[in-house]
């Protein structure tokens, strides 16, 4: 019963912080904030430093996460580190499932006027903020 309890109290929880963050997140003030720092960027770009970006970003693409996971997994497993390997892979796929989770609840557009590259889904939470987390 307590655990039940305790479950139910961590759901409403998430419930109204979600709630919360949502209304912070649309506020028309951030929105304004956000579009006045992705037009200052996008003034400021240039080919040099959007390649640079570009390759920094593909680090927390899911080709290179997995990648770096893999390595890491056979450094601890060689270290005899075998709960590590397993806390891992567990942070990876709980960071996807809150980012994928996060993505359907606030709904941010991409903003495609300002693209460097064609990217499809929504732009926050950062799936690559998220994992250079871990």
């Amino acid at each position: 019963l307590p655990l039940t309890v305790l479950a139910g109290l961590l759901l409403v929880n998430v419930m109204v912080l979600s709630e919360v963050a949502e209304n912070i997140v649309n506020a028309e003030p951030m929105v304004r904030v956000d579009l006045w720092f992705t037009k200052t960027l996008f003034q400021a770009r240039g080919t040099g430093l959007s390649t640079f970006f570009y390759g920094i970003t593909w680090l927390g693409s899911l080709p290179a996460t997995i990648g770096f996971a893999l390595l890491g997994s056979v450094l601890l497993l060689r270290q005899h580190k075998r709960r590590n390997v397993f806390i891992l892979w567990s942070l990876i796929g709980g960071v996807a499932i809150f980012v994928q989770v996060g993505k359907r609840t606030f709904v941010r557009e991409r903003p495609l006027q300002v693209a460097y590259y064609p990217e499809t889904g929504y732009s926050f939470p950062s799936g690559h903020s998220a994992t250079a987390m871990i």
